[in-house]
């Protein structure tokens, strides 16, 4: 298939310096603001929101509020020691988990309503600060204990409330949906906090935001971090959620579909360049247009004040096939043509489809790989002659007009260049195209070494003769 054309999709925001950032539409975006203290875990049954003010559990899932070290009496248990990680700002965080190794997917979220609804169509930029929390808080409570980071920490924004049930049915099941910004690394950082943060489009009035894990175990990465606890679960702290609208912005691209090429193609890369634009492909080039010709994944960062937005392709590259330069065989030879393409699938002019082929006539042969997208073929050309054969080891140039000279079967279909030596390694005769006419002239009996060459054939032949007068 031949390509013309590469549409990429790149979403490239602007804000940073310069650009009009707006305010924060996320209520008690630090969870300072509480109803009451919150001393122990929550309990089944039980919803955070009864000690928050504006979050809540969207789920039956049990998510915690945690406090700074001399914050809660020492006998509470969502105390954080003065040995343990801090809030990132102020006094409190949240904590849940994003996956417990038990019969069934476990999950806790916290959902908050926004200020106001997001604009259709606008930019905005949003993060949250996370850290793994990998044991009990001051190594005296067992309820909560965390060895395992995982990914998948999303903020997940809806036009309406998702998911919001209560009582043990469902608890702490999956929610459903596609998180605007996912954290698809691991984050195994214990003691500093992480921001997980990106810009995104609102595609629709978007109200309310969800935070948590929204995939199966199947699709969530793991990794142990502590071995010598005794739950397998990953617990995260989080902190400083932020929601602001960046008002600069430049146009959306298209990406399409990863794509292939045909062996000797190219396809360039073409992003719209600016001066605010700042691009970082996946070998550190930072131009805004980049040449692909061979198979590969290639990815490009671009970045505009605080936005960063990526994106893939990958191209895939199908090599040419190549057999053997067209041959004369000898009568009663063989070729074998051996193909090798990492298609794997082949079809000769012979109907055989295996990747090799025999040959012993003449004829022109032909190999297809068989692809949706390159025509891939090659062809060889075979020619069967008579070759010299069979080659006297005597002749007898005594003038009784039998075996007068040296005489070789089929010598006359090709040239043959005819080179004789004596025993010393002398040459005494040479001709570019034997035609059976050497006599030995005025040499005297003995044995003499004889190298028959054919280019064309591509092959020589070596012996000795013995001339006898």
């Amino acid at each position: 298939m031949l390509l013309t054309t590469l549409r990429y999709c790149l979403l490239i925001l602007l804000a940073g310096a310069g650009s009009v950032m707006g305010q924060n539409l996320v209520p008690n975006p630090g969870f300072e603001d509480i109803k009451k203290p919150q001393c122990d875990f929550t309990r089944q049954n039980e919803n955070v929101s009864e000690y928050i003010v504006d979050w809540y559990a969207p789920t039956a899932g049990t998510p915690d509020i945690w406090s700074a070290a001399g914050i809660l009496p020492q006998n509470c248990q969502q105390r954080l020691d003065q040995v343990e990680p801090q809030p990132r700002t102020g006094s409190k965080c949240l904590g849940v988990y994003t996956y417990v190794a038990r019969t069934g997917s476990y999950r806790e979220y916290i959902q908050v309503k926004l200020k106001q609804p997001l604009k259709q169509g606008a930019t905005y930029y949003a993060e949250m600060y996370v850290l793994l929390l990998d044991r009990s808080p001051g190594g005296t409570s067992t309820e909560v204990t965390s060895n395992t980071a995982s990914n998948n920490l999303g903020l997940f924004f809806s036009v309406n409330p998702v998911g919001i049930r209560t009582g043990p049915v469902n608890f702490g099941y999956v929610l459903t949906g596609t998180p605007q910004i996912n954290r698809t690394e691991l984050v195994r950082d214990t003691r500093q906090w992480v921001k997980v943060s990106a810009c995104f489009v609102a595609e629709a009035a978007y109200s309310y935001l969800t935070i948590g894990n929204f995939f199966a175990d199947a699709q969530t990465r793991l990794q142990v971090v502590t071995a010598d606890l005794p739950r397998n679960a990953a617990y995260y702290l989080i902190d400083d959620v932020s929601v602001t609208e960046v008002f600069d912005r430049i146009p959306v691209a298209d990406l399409g579909a990863d794509t292939t090429l045909c062996a000797g193609q190219s396809v360039a890369l073409d992003l719209p360049d600016s001066v605010n634009t700042a691009f970082r492909w996946q070998d550190g080039t930072t131009r805004a247009r980049y040449l692909i010709r061979q198979t590969g994944v290639y990815s490009v960062t671009a970045t505009r004040g605080i936005c960063s937005v990526s994106d893939s392709l990958r191209v895939e590259v199908e090599p040419a096939i190549s057999l053997p330069a067209d041959t004369v065989l000898c009568q009663g030879e063989q070729l074998v043509l051996r193909a090798n393409h990492p298609l794997d699938a082949y079809l000769w002019s012979t109907g055989s489809t295996s990747s090799q082929l025999s040959v012993t006539t003449k004829g022109e042969y032909v190999l297809t790989i068989p692809s949706r997208y390159c025509l891939i073929t090659d062809t060889i050309r075979v020619d069967v002659v008579d070759c010299p054969g069979p080659i006297p080891n005597v002749f007898t140039p005594n003038g009784d007009g039998r075996n007068e000279t040296f005489y070789i079967d089929n010598i006359q279909f090709l040239p043959w260049r005819l080179s004789v030596y004596n025993r010393s390694g002398q040459r005494v005769y040479q001709t570019e195209a034997y035609t059976n006419d050497w006599d030995g002239a005025n040499l005297p009996t003995g044995l003499y070494y004889y190298r028959l060459q054919n280019t064309r054939l591509r092959r020589e032949l070596k012996g000795w003769v013995e001339l006898m007068r």
